[in-house]
């Protein structure tokens, strides 16, 4: 019988199951990457499920976008199945993973004071990195506004304000989509968030935001009561 390699570990159909990476192997099958920004970051993982209204809809693709957008740093879906995606993403703090993904759980901590990404076969270098990280990349400021989500079939609408009336809106969808939002009569009647309609409307400061937020609950003849706002990101 001939010797085996001791950097290959046979499996019992005589294949090699693993092969125990050596140095050069490493070199090569890894690329390391300063990170953008030149600042630390943390290398987490963690679930995003798939919203409960879609887990026996077979047509359904979850794909775990996140609701904020642009990232500046990577971000994978490691493994799909029925229940939930799993994910790893390269993030600054700890709570973007809630404000990029705000249906995440199991988040774990797997890497801190990161300053070079990582990248092999399974982790490749997304495409739309360079873009994002291309010194004449430009994103437009955050709007500020007051905004109308209305559902056409009930007539009924969510009313609110924010310094980032985009996220927001991304956000009450979101919520919307997991069954979670505060509006409980709203998300009775909630079938898609591609029925909705969505009215922005912009204000200078997020003060005559809420006062006209005010007025739309006021002509709705609406509960007067707390209004979401978010900040920016």
């Amino acid at each position: 019988m001939s010797k085996q390699d001791p950097n290959i570990i046979l499996g019992v159909d005589g294949k090699p199951m693993y092969e125990l990476i050596t140095k050069p192997h490493q070199e090569q099958a890894f690329i390391h990457k300063p990170v953008f920004g030149k600042i630390n970051l943390l290398r987490v993982g963690f679930l995003s499920p798939v919203p409960p209204r879609h887990l026996n809809n077979e047509a359904y693709i979850h794909d775990s976008r996140p609701i904020a957008w642009p990232l500046y740093h990577p971000y994978w879906i490691v493994r799909m199945s029925d229940d939930a995606n799993m994910l790893m993403a390269y993030v600054e703090e700890i709570e973007h993973v809630k404000l990029y993904w705000p249906e995440a759980t199991e988040v774990t901590v797997f890497e801190e004071n990161v300053t070079h990404y990582c990248f092999n076969s399974n982790f490749p270098e997304p495409i739309w990195l360079k873009g994002v990280q291309d010194p004449s990349f430009r994103v437009a400021p955050p709007k500020t506004g007051a905004f109308k989500i209305t559902e056409p079939e009930s007539d009924l609408s969510i009313i609110g304000f924010s310094d980032d009336t985009d996220y927001d809106i991304q956000l009450n969808c979101h919520q919307l989509e997991y069954g979670v939002h505060e509006h409980e009569a709203f998300q009775r009647e909630y079938t898609d968030w591609t029925g909705l309609e969505v009215n922005v409307y912009p204000t200078e400061t997020l003060e005559e935001a809420e006062a006209y937020a005010r007025k739309l609950l006021k002509f709705e003849n609406a509960e007067d009561g707390s209004l979401p706002t978010t900040l920016p990101l």
